[in-house]
């Protein structure tokens, strides 16, 4: 118990951030269908993203480590939910916020997260070799 706590002290200033976001764009909302579903998916995704952080435990970390090799839960189609889904979520939150010049910034992101999954994966393969190839043949992202 004590780790999850832990764990949820960690990601909770993003918690807090994501929320901030959204009651700021909820105060303002402008309730379209579109907007509606935008909502939706970017709440999804940021609860996909929370599971994902879960189910990472200890194991994650900012800089790329290999402290194990975690091939369960969404992990076990998925090599990067969390980069997956902090970018769809960002993605929302950037098309609630109504300012079409916030996306410039994604294709940034979008090349930040693969940078970042190519060198995590790097060490995944290093330290884990044939073990990490075989898990990525049958996963994406």
């Amino acid at each position: 118990m004590k780790n999850i706590g832990k764990l949820f002290s960690d990601i909770y200033i993003d918690i807090v951030l994501y929320a901030i976001f959204l009651t700021y764009i909820f105060i303002g909302f402008n309730l379209t269908v579109v907007n509606l579903v935008v909502m939706i998916l970017t709440l999804v995704a940021l609860v996909l993203w929370i599971v994902s952080r879960v189910q990472l435990g200890s194991s994650f970390s900012v800089l790329p480590t290999a402290k194990r090799l975690v091939t369960n839960g969404i992990y076990s189609k998925i090599r990067n939910p969390i980069y997956l889904f902090t970018g769809l979520a960002n993605i929302g939150i950037i098309y609630l916020l109504g300012n079409p010049y916030l996306f410039i910034i994604v294709p940034i992101f979008i090349a930040i997260q693969i940078i970042r999954a190519k060198r995590e994966e790097k060490i995944l393969v290093k330290t884990f070799g044939d073990e990490y190839l075989e898990y990525w043949k049958g996963t994406w992202f």
